[in-house]
Order: C-alpha cells, then structure tokens, then sequence
C-alpha cells in the first residue's frame, strides 16, 4: 500500500480520493518561478529609477538655481550676462536630455524656443508673462517627473513664482481686457 492509496472500501470515502498527476504540481511551481522573476524584475526596475532620480534631482536643482538666480536681475541683464546665461544652458543642457522625461524636454523646448525669439525683438512694452508661465511649466514638469505634486500649483504651476516676482500680481493674476487680450494672444 503507498501513501495515495486508501483501505476503506467504503465508496464515500473512495470518493475524496484523489489520484496523483506530475502535472498538478508543476503548475504551482513554475507559478512561483514565473512570480519570483517578475517580482526580481520590478525590484531591479524600481532601483534603476531610483537612481535616475537621484542624478535627475541634481540636475533639475542645477537648473532652477540658475533660473531663480537670473530672475531678479533679469530687467538689466547686460549681452556679456545673458551670452553666460546661455552657455549654462547649454552645459546643463548636455546632461539634462540623458536624464529628463519627454514632457520636460518638450516643456524645456517650448521655452526656449519662445526665449530665443521673444529676446530678440525685445521691447520696451515686453510682456513677460508668457515667460514666465513656460518656464513655471519647465519646473513644474521636472516636479511631476520627480514624483511631487503640482495639486494647486496654478496652470502650469504658475504659482511657483508666487514667492520669488515681487510684481506677481501685476504680471499673473491681472485680469485682461478685451484689447490687452487681443494683443496678448499676439
């Protein structure tokens, strides 16, 4: 007699008999490998993010050092100031693409596309609102791709400005008339 079999001549008891199959404990087992690699794989991917955040977080405070320290001397910027500026950029500009997500690229090409010509024809009566607003849209992009919040932050995390422009008021929350607003959307 092994272990599956049963003495009871009994045919309820031969009822709950069950015959052994390789099968039946195959599954089980590759189930378990098959979950073990994917839980081995998820760790490994959650390290790698991990450490593309850690070299992001230096790279995108890099970049609003620079920003936040241009700002209050940015209506008299001289050309030598403005050609360092742009060579920052550039330098920052090597490492950020091999470490930022999509959205903050296209949200850092957008302003600096706007920025290129937008201080060419650069006027007396420049409104520096759409600025401003691209480049809150830089910072917050580079936030969501760290993983923070941007829940109140404004359209386009406008409100990170709100502490650092004396004329914050003046330049975001001005209501537009129908003229300002025809000439705004210029």
């Amino acid at each position: 007699m092994t272990i599956f079999e049963f003495s009871s001549t009994s045919p309820i008891a031969n009822h709950y008999i069950m015959e052994f199959h390789w099968y039946q404990l195959l599954i089980p087992v590759a189930a378990a490998t098959i979950g073990y690699y994917a839980r081995h794989l998820i760790e490994r991917k959650k390290e790698l993010q991990s450490e593309v955040n850690k070299e992001r977080r230096v790279i995108y405070q890099k970049f609003v050092n620079m920003v936040l320290d241009m700002i209050p001397s940015a209506a008299k910027l001289t050309d030598e100031q403005a050609s360092d500026f742009d060579q920052r950029m550039v330098e920052f500009y090597k490492k950020f693409v091999l470490y930022a997500s999509p959205d903050v690229v296209n949200a850092m090409g957008n302003y600096r596309q706007y920025s290129f010509k937008a201080f060419e024809n650069i006027t007396a009566d420049f409104d520096p609102r759409p600025s401003y607003s691209m480049l809150a849209k830089v910072i917050s992009e580079m936030r969501g791709d760290l993983g923070l919040s941007n829940w109140r932050m404004g359209a386009n995390g406008k409100k990170i400005f709100k502490s650092i422009l004396l004329d914050y008021d003046e330049i975001f929350e001005r209501k537009l008339s129908i003229f300002n607003w025809y000439t705004f959307r210029k």
